[in-house]
């Protein structure tokens, strides 16, 4: 199985190359766009016409409404289900869109997060209280 990723600004045609690619390589397409993964919001993104969607089966388009939560980890879940998929059709992927930081985590990986001692969860946790005293501090 092959991958392939197709990284650019919006309107630079990186949609339509990689439906070409898609067909001429028998590939799936999973799009790394920030808005596309959105349900409703249509305007500003430039989400694969329904002609296109039924040409190359696509993932990562209208999955979630704008008021659900989304985060690079679940992304990288969502990509581990489609290599999975890719894998059992015996397809290639092409992974496409401008959302960099979603490629760089498929490759990279997440940044280990320190660990939080139960101390400083007890202190941020009183400063909470008191949101006065939090004002000043940052002003």
């Amino acid at each position: 199985m092959k991958q392939l990723a197709i990284i650019g600004p919006t309107a630079s045609g990186k949609s339509d190359l990689a439906i070409k690619i898609a067909l001429k390589l028998d590939a799936y397409i999973l799009s790394i766009d920030s808005l596309s993964i959105y349900k409703e919001i249509d305007i500003v993104s430039a989400k694969p016409s329904k002609e296109e969607l039924s040409r190359v089966k696509h993932f990562g388009i209208n999955v979630l409404y704008p008021d659900e939560y989304f985060s690079v980890d679940i992304f990288i879940s969502l990509y581990e289900e489609v290599l999975k998929e890719c894998k059992e059709a015996n397809k290639n992927l092409v992974i496409v869109g401008g959302t960099s930081f979603y490629l760089k985590s498929l490759m990279q990986g997440l940044s280990r997060l320190p660990d939080i001692t139960q101390k400083v969860k007890e202190s941020v946790s009183q400063e909470l209280k008191k949101p006065a005293c939090l004002l000043r501090k940052t002003l």
